[in-house]
């Protein structure tokens, strides 16, 4: 047939532009220190834009989706008509799939150009109240073009109770705006489930197919923190600091599973939203997803940093630091208030394996153990991190349990705590000349490889089998490349 062969699928564009003013001056207000009062103001205007491309890009053609020989299963989850007698799968009436095979270029439906303005004003006071405290306080009003008005504030306190010693803690609340990229973006690319083509499209928040899915105006985040610490210096040169935070976020912006025919649900959850696309004439979407107010979270953890300068007469300048911290994220409720969708039975807005990413995709425990020397024309950074245990969830349901968000599947990968050593060398021969070599990953550590073949006979069938090919988890926390060595030269003027 007459078609392209290169295609324009298209583009997206985001601009900025800001502009700020602020302004600080001191005063005598009868406090253990002046009061120093910062005030400033901010504009900030946003633009976001999708050029559609090549009409052949995502056109649909003249042609019908063809029969293929494949099981039952995979036939009904695209929503074929299987003959057992000959394991045909056939497609009454479909159309081939739109435009340039992989990756359709962006529709004219999908054409977007928004903008949006925010106008801010912060005010900030700080002062030693007394001669052993110290408090800080701000506030911050912004307008939105498309979210209104909000206030931000905060209050911070710092008492050194013994010379050296001290005790912190702040509260304050945060605001976020959904971003104009998760309001308006949508894009579509083409998945094959049991060797059939099936577009899985991600679509704008207020595009027909969301809201036939009974999507809602995005609304900003809002955040309460709070934090908790100490800081000592018992000696010269040594400091100490530990702080406690604790971070609640509501309405957190996520993007929403593959919902359709060909989603990511049950057979029963899938043919229920085919169902409700289809009654609002959306039969062609093979699934669909778009970001919804998904999540209140909470984040906390410690922070706890030694620093020691070392006493050297004549050898330098030497620092030991020494710093851990420890994070936790869970995930205090799900929000499901999507009308046809909150009435399905079993319907997953986000799923196992986005919420083990959530909360155990990165490491809860990390350990930094550094050098830092310089020698005049002669320095070095000696670095060794310690990364805690990940977890990295595989798409199988748990046996046991299989719709449950929170238990382990049979081709989750366990990636086990690694120490990873960096390290540099540098020479500077004048104030304007420098050169550096160093390798970061030194002892070329790896994570743990993914498995690949059959499980254990007590789970039966296969692991993944691109797992053959790619052998490390994406989740890694280091990455997967191994030794870097590297040499450069700077040149200041």
């Amino acid at each position: 047939p007459a078609s392209q062969r290169s295609f324009d699928a298209g583009g997206l564009r985001y601009s900025q532009y800001l502009a700020n003013l602020d302004i600080s001056r001191e005063f005598d207000a009868g406090f253990a220190s002046p009061l120093t009062v910062a005030f400033g103001a901010e504009y900030r205007s946003e633009r976001f834009k999708i050029r559609p491309g090549d009409p052949q890009s995502w056109a649909i053609g003249p042609y019908f989706q063809p029969s293929i020989v494949t099981t039952a299963l995979n036939c009904t989850a695209t929503s074929g008509v299987y003959n057992a007698g000959t394991s045909v799968c056939s497609y009454p009436g479909r159309a081939a799939g739109a435009g340039a095979q992989g990756f359709p270029g962006l529709p004219a439906s999908a054409s977007t150009n928004r903008q949006r303005e925010n106008i801010a004003a912060y005010v900030e006071l700080d002062a030693d109240l007394m001669e052993n405290l110290s408090a800080t306080m701000a506030a911050r009003f912004e307008h939105y073009s498309d979210f209104g008005d909000t206030l931000t504030s905060k209050l911070a306190l710092r008492y050194e109770f013994v010379p050296g010693f001290a005790l912190r803690g702040s509260i304050s609340t945060g605001f976020r705006a959904p971003s104009l990229h998760q309001q308006f973006f949508t894009t579509t690319s083409t998945n094959f489930i049991g060797g059939v083509p099936v577009d899985i499209s991600t679509v704008a928040v207020d595009s027909p197919v969301a809201k036939a899915l009974g999507s809602k105006p995005l609304r900003p985040e809002k955040a309460f923190n709070l934090s908790a610490g100490f800081t000592a210096n018992p000696l010269s040169g040594l400091t100490l600091t530990v702080d406690y935070y604790n971070i609640r976020i509501n309405d957190r912006i996520v993007l929403t599973e593959n919902l359709g025919a060909a989603g990511s649900g049950t057979a029963a959850v899938n043919t229920a939203v085919k169902a409700v696309l289809d009654a609002n004439g959306f039969n062609s979407v093979g699934a669909a997803r778009f970001f919804i107010n998904g999540l209140n979270t909470r984040t906390e953890g410690v922070d706890a940093v030694l620093n020691w300068r070392v006493p050297v007469e004549g050898m330098g300048k030497w620092t030991l630091t020494a710093a851990y911290n420890y994070n936790k994220q869970k995930i205090l409720k799900y929000n499901n208030d999507l009308g046809p969708l909150a009435s399905i039975p079993g319907l997953i807005l986000f799923g196992r394996v986005e919420s083990l990413r959530f909360t155990e995709g990165q490491p809860r425990d990390k350990v930094v153990l550094s050098l830092d020397g310089d020698l005049g024309m002669f320095g070095l950074t000696a670095r060794t991190t310690r990364y805690g245990k990940v977890t990295s969830p595989g798409s199988a349901a748990p046996i046991s349990a299989p719709t449950s968000l929170t238990d382990y599947g049979p081709d989750d990968i366990f990636l086990s705590a690694k120490w990873i050593t960096d390290l540099e060398l540098r020479f500077k021969p004048t104030e304007r000349l420098s050169f550096a070599i160093g390798a970061d990953n030194l002892l070329d550590v790896y994570p743990d490889r993914s498995p690949w073949g059959p499980r254990p006979a007590s789970v039966g069938g296969s692991y993944p089998a691109n797992q053959q090919y790619i052998p490390f988890s994406i989740f890694s926390p280091f990455g997967f490349n191994g030794r870097y060595l590297y040499a450069k030269a700077s040149i200041s003027f």
